[in-house]
């Protein structure tokens, strides 16, 4: 069911995703875990842009790249993580699976 109360709940659930994302953002810069110290909000914005245009890549190569390594080490750039929070989401313990 796509309408809820006529509203999407896709729009929704994108909502309160957004919304964690940026509090999470915001926690990793008080905490000096990541450097880059723009608006949280706009860098949610970013970094969902990026997985777009991630998306669209793997698509475009029919699938020939690896989407989610291309991925992590972009958003680790993009964020300026510290060096000691590198590369932790390689480890088999900390991957999120998609499905």
């Amino acid at each position: 069911k796509l309408m809820s109360g006529g509203t999407n709940i896709f729009s929704n659930f994108h909502s309160k995703l957004e919304d964690m994302l940026t509090v999470l953002l915001r926690e990793a810069q008080k905490a000096h875990i990541i450097s880059n110290t723009s608006n949280p909000y706009y860098l949610c914005r970013t970094i969902f842009m990026m997985h777009s245009g991630n998306l669209f890549n793997w698509c475009s190569t029919c699938g020939r790249i690896d989407c989610s390594t291309d991925f992590f080490w972009n958003l680790e750039s993009m964020l300026c993580v510290e060096d000691g929070y590198c590369g932790l989401w390689k480890l088999e313990e900390n991957y999120m699976y998609p499905f």
